[in-house]
């Protein structure tokens, strides 16, 4: 093959929101195994909570943010701008073999009202992902 001319092309940058809620999976969990969990939240017991990528094109490149809330109470903050907020008694860690990280924190009685029946707490975050073998590009 001989005398192959190459034309002049330009690349542009993408800038653009993509909704990857289907590929992220929560749930109460027994740790870095990442079995979920129905059990009852106790007092003075630990709330573990796994989150991972269910795709294996995309991961989980940080967890960014984390509230515990229940209606009629303030919500507590676990992770702010990608730190943990009470190290004394929150963990986080990142399980690459899961394609996930795993929370452990401590819910105190002033925030999640345990004698209230049929009592629920919330959690709410914002996890930023990212293409597999991808350095740059973040999907939020």
């Amino acid at each position: 093959v001989n005398d192959i001319a190459l034309g002049a092309e330009t690349i542009k940058a993408l800038n653009d929101t993509i909704d990857v809620t289907s590929y992220v999976e929560s749930c109460k969990c027994n740790g870095v195994s990442f079995v979920c969990n129905t059990d009852a939240l106790v007092p003075n017991a630990d709330l573990i909570v796994c989150i991972k990528s269910i795709s294996p094109d995309v991961e989980i490149d940080f967890l960014d943010s984390m509230i515990v809330s229940q209606e009629g109470v303030n919500d507590m903050a676990v992770i702010e701008d990608d730190a943990v907020v009470y190290s004394s008694f929150t963990s986080r860690e990142y399980v690459s073999s899961k394609n996930g990280v795993v929370v452990s924190t401590f819910v105190p009685t002033n925030v999640f009202d345990y004698n209230k029946q049929e009592s629920a707490i919330g959690i709410a975050g914002r996890v930023l992902m990212k293409l597999v073998g991808s350095s740059g590009r973040n999907l939020k």
